[in-house]
């Protein structure tokens, strides 16, 4: 899954067009993002990006850096802000050096080579520089500037890291080269994604790359269900979630009864109001009041990201995202809707929808609420992606949960959250939790077309935990009231 980020999407490949997947995506500030990679020493690389919201009126500059070191870069005029990328370097008017993944020498000599701390900030990075502007005067490139071989570095100051590298390859003669440079004035701060690379096994060994959970028994094979007469198909992903060695926020959800006896449950889910992959509960898990649950995105064939509460980056500036009533009403919110109907068979899924980030917002946008999210977190392993069709029963009134939440403290100083005299304790009673179905079967929803004016909404706050902060125990019961609301 690319990184995405203020209307950017940028990823990297191996030489025939794979992306390699990403671990421990952050968010270091307004302006940049970055994460982990896999890399093989001698393979080549690529980097991919395209822009998704471009700025108005305005040029575009990307630059990309190796360990550092600036490689050739591309612009892009606002009336043609096509994808782009980069794998090479040019170091003439027809070759270039390819990119490609190597290892750094190191020497245990004192007189070695001492990068200065920003030189050493840079290692094991692969970076793409965005930057917004005008396009200045054109003249000819005569000037073939070819990076210098990194000198042997002292081992010491590779210790903390690993003697990977990202530099130049092979030389290869290319076709239609840039002749001509261009001046560029940037008009903003510039928008940073930073890849940082290693090997796999150094990624698994500091559990940035999580260990894969054991196999799971092999699913044994089911009849074909019997197709729905409604002409509307829904295509829908099928990802196994038996992970529960994961503690992580889930939606969960149970059928009470047999209200439509023969239909399968659809839910699809909306954190802050984008739309995920959601997932079907059979109709032979309802008989068994087994429960469902939503917790994470697949964003691979292998690897899906947890949903997680988090921040939401606020800003003052003017390109700040201002958003419509009707998307800022839908901040703050975890929404899940419900479908009957009946879901078809299983193949393997090759498509994985990009989200974005909503951010970052305008705080004017965000003032009646607060800095809270709902977004996807930490990459995991899964077993296996496939998707499916599911068959809607257009008969049946679809109905959406809202679940608006907010920090205890927030809840508590809105007396949305009341305290409660203590309960006698002879007359209370504890509730037994439910067990969560190790073996229904889930299946992920892609699209569902809902028509709004048929969905009824059930409304309530619930309090967000708050991050690396033990639990408070407490005598006193907290009541949330819910509401019910026409849409």
């Amino acid at each position: 899954m690319p990184l995405n980020h203020l209307g950017i999407s940028v990823w990297i490949t191996d030489s025939e067009g794979n992306e390699l997947p990403q671990y421990d995506i952050k968010l270091v500030d307004d302006n940049k993002i970055e994460c982990w990679i896999p890399s093989t020493e001698g393979s080549n690389f690529k980097i991919l990006w395209k822009i998704l919201n471009p700025m108005p009126r305005l040029d575009l500059a990307v630059y990309p850096y190796l360990d550092g070191v600036a490689m050739t870069g591309a612009l892009r005029l606002m009336a043609n802000l096509y994808p782009g990328e980069f794998d090479a370097h040019q170091t003439g008017p027809s070759t270039v050096r390819l990119y490609e993944f190597g290892k750094r020498l190191l020497t245990d000599r004192e007189d070695a080579a001492k990068p200065s701390d920003t030189q050493l900030q840079y290692l094991n990075t692969i970076v793409a520089k965005f930057s917004w502007g005008l396009v200045g005067e054109s003249r000819p490139n005569s000037d073939y500037r070819i990076p210098q071989e990194a000198a042997p570095l002292n081992e010491k100051l590779a210790k903390k890291g690993h003697s990977g590298s990202a530099g130049l390859g092979r030389a290869v003669t290319r076709a239609r080269l840039a002749t001509r440079r261009r001046e560029f004035l940037p008009s903003s701060e510039p928008i940073l994604f930073t890849f940082r690379y290693a090997p796999r096994d150094w990624l698994k060994a500091r559990d940035i790359i999580p260990n894969s959970p054991r196999p799971s028994p092999s699913p044994q094979l089911k009849p074909k269900r019997e197709r729905s007469f409604s002409p509307d198909v829904i295509d829908i992903d099928d990802l196994h979630t038996d992970d529960e060695d994961i503690v992580v926020g889930k939606h969960l959800w149970e059928v009470i009864g047999d209200p439509h006896p023969g239909l399968d449950l659809c839910a699809f889910p909306y954190l802050d109001g984008v739309e995920l992959t959601g997932s079907v509960l059979y109709q032979k898990n309802i008989a068994k009041r087994e429960v469902g649950q939503l917790s994470k995105e697949p964003i691979g064939t292998s690897t899906a990201q947890l949903y997680e509460f988090g921040r939401r980056v606020l800003t003052d500036k003017d390109n700040g995202i201002k958003l419509d009533s009707s998307r800022a009403k839908r901040l703050n919110t975890i929404q899940v809707g419900f479908v009957w109907g009946r879901g078809g068979d299983s193949r393997s899924k090759t498509r994985f929808e990009m989200h974005e980030d909503i951010g970052p917002i305008h705080e004017k946008t965000a003032k009646k609420g607060h800095a809270g999210a709902a977004k996807l977190g930490k990459t995991v392993p899964i077993d296996k992606a496939t998707r499916c069709n599911f068959y809607p029963n257009k008969t049946i009134k679809k109905v959406k949960f809202v679940f608006c939440y907010a920090p205890e403290d927030w809840l508590r100083a809105r007396e949305i959250i009341m305290d409660t005299p203590e309960p006698d304790s002879q007359n209370s009673q504890r509730t037994q939790k439910r067990a969560c179905s190790n073996t229904s079967e889930t299946v992920d929803v892609d699209e569902l077309d809902t028509d709004d004016d048929e969905i009824q909404f059930i409304k309530h706050l619930i309090p967000v935990p708050i991050a690396n902060k033990k639990q408070r125990t407490t005598t006193r019961e907290r009541t949330v009231q819910p509401k019910v609301e026409d849409d």
